[in-house]
């Protein structure tokens, strides 16, 4: 079913993360179409401009900080016309790199707070190990070989529950919810937010 758009009392800037096939894109698009003046944007897809490589590469690298440095300008820009941007962005191997982006939750929290605005981070977890697999085995990507055949490995490096340090997150589960339910539930906890200036 599809749900009608409606406008939110004030513009949010909306994370949302997950490991690669925890649904968080799924979710984003979901939410776009759900939200008038709000506007989406994939890290994969900027990125995909650049280079076709993922993780620890060189070329991976070049590209990593202008790709984080123009969503939050991106985003920034787009609270600033009284849209809620909503950013798709796995962020599910910053804090062990301990490096500027590390603390990514502080880093778009301020972008938000810049445009007197605040931040909603969505975390999408697969319903478990075992249907996260299978959804990154039934996509194909060439990049995602290395997390099957290294599996313990890449869940170490990516855990499915990501660390954030932020007052607004919600976790979804999608496929355990439908995703009509989450959008449901993501726009009552903005709703809820916004009364609580």
């Amino acid at each position: 079913m599809l749900l009608k758009a409606r406008l939110l009392k004030k513009p949010f800037l909306f994370l949302v993360i997950g490991v690669p096939g925890s649904g968080k894109s799924t979710v984003a698009r979901a939410l776009c179409r759900a939200i008038q003046d709000s506007s989406y944007i994939s890290k994969d897809m900027f990125q995909s401009v650049f280079t076709k490589t993922r993780l620890e590469t060189e070329e991976y690298e070049k590209v990593r900080k202008p790709t984080v440095e123009f969503l939050l300008a991106y985003a920034g820009e787009q609270l600033r016309l009284s849209k809620s941007p909503i950013i798709d962005a796995p962020y599910s191997i910053n804090a062990w790199r301990a490096d500027e982006y590390a603390n990514f939750a502080g880093i778009y929290a301020k972008v938000a707070h810049g445009a007197n605005s605040k931040l909603i981070i969505i975390r999408c977890l697969p319903p478990s190990t075992a249907e996260l697999k299978r959804r990154i085995s039934e996509r194909n990507y060439p990049w995602d070989a290395w997390k099957l055949s290294h599996w313990d490995e890449f869940l170490e490096k990516e855990p499915i529950e990501i660390a954030v340090n932020h007052p607004h997150i919600l976790d979804v589960v999608p496929e355990e919810k439908k995703i009509d339910s989450i959008v449901e539930e993501i726009i009552a906890y903005s709703s809820g937010l916004a009364e609580n200036k």
